[in-house]
């Protein structure tokens, strides 16, 4: 089971993949090696949620290849919307 985030923008993305049934590592999880907010491994890839932009996230871009950058409410939301619609 994972833990519950601090962040409501991860929140909602966390219950979206779990929706989706994609398997994700949070930030705390060993299997998140770059520690940044969403690792799924069965797609080496990772997302980082952010609010805005700040200094910090270009160092976490740097971390890794494979990193979706979701800044921004709406943004989240289209992106959990995506996760979960009805597939064709």
């Amino acid at each position: 089971m994972r833990r519950p985030r601090n962040d409501p923008l991860e929140e909602q993305l966390a219950h979206a993949l779990e929706q989706a049934g994609i398997d994700f590592a949070c930030e705390d999880d060993p299997r998140n090696t770059k520690r940044l907010d969403f690792y799924l491994p069965q797609h080496d890839l990772y997302i980082e949620v952010k609010r805005m932009h700040t200094e910090r996230l270009t160092d976490q871009m740097s971390r890794a290849e494979n990193i979706i950058a979701v800044q921004g409410p709406a943004a989240v939301e289209w992106l959990c919307a995506m996760l979960v619609r009805p597939r064709a």
